[in-house]
């Protein structure tokens, strides 16, 4: 596959990903309370900074490698906490988690440090430009959704 393909798919991937997240979370939100609310709260963070990085990364919004800097390193830093936001058997109803998640736990792991990694090469390439950036921003929004494809509820599961 082309790289400009797989660009396009990742960026597809999170536009599709933060409006369902945008429309549900609201209501799911409120009725969250202690962990699930801070990773609840933690995760709509992390989408809010996906969501400038994506509109940057299609040109919808003007390149600013400061502003990448800024979003990349806040996704990079709460990514170091967010296995410690699932202790086992946090489901409440609020909760978009699935209880794939403890029981594969090693995989849960990786995904979250690789959160980590891949939003820091964001912050990396950003000084090179957005032809640098799409790139290493397409396998940061690849690393999201294969954890939001193994590990958290789709739209028809809530």
């Amino acid at each position: 596959m082309k790289p400009v393909r797989i660009v396009l798919m990742a960026m597809m991937v999170v536009a599709v990903t933060t409006g369902v997240v945008s429309g549900v979370s609201a209501t799911a939100h409120e009725k969250a309370t202690g962990v699930v609310k801070e990773r609840m709260e933690v995760m709509k963070s992390i989408g809010k900074s996906m969501k400038g990085l994506s509109a940057m990364a299609k040109g919808e919004a003007t390149y600013d490698a400061a502003e990448v800097k800024t979003m990349a390193t806040s996704i990079q830093s709460k990514s170091a906490g967010v296995a410690k936001l699932f202790p086992e058997g946090s489901l409440q109803p609020a909760s978009e988690a699935l209880p794939t998640i403890w029981k594969d736990w090693p995989k849960f792991e990786q995904l979250s440090k690789q959160l980590g990694e891949t939003s820091g090469a964001v912050a990396v390439a950003a000084d090179g430009g957005r032809g640098a950036m799409v790139p290493a921003f397409a396998t940061l929004a690849k690393n999201c959704n294969a954890c939001h494809t193994d590990f958290r509820k789709k739209k028809e599961e809530e």
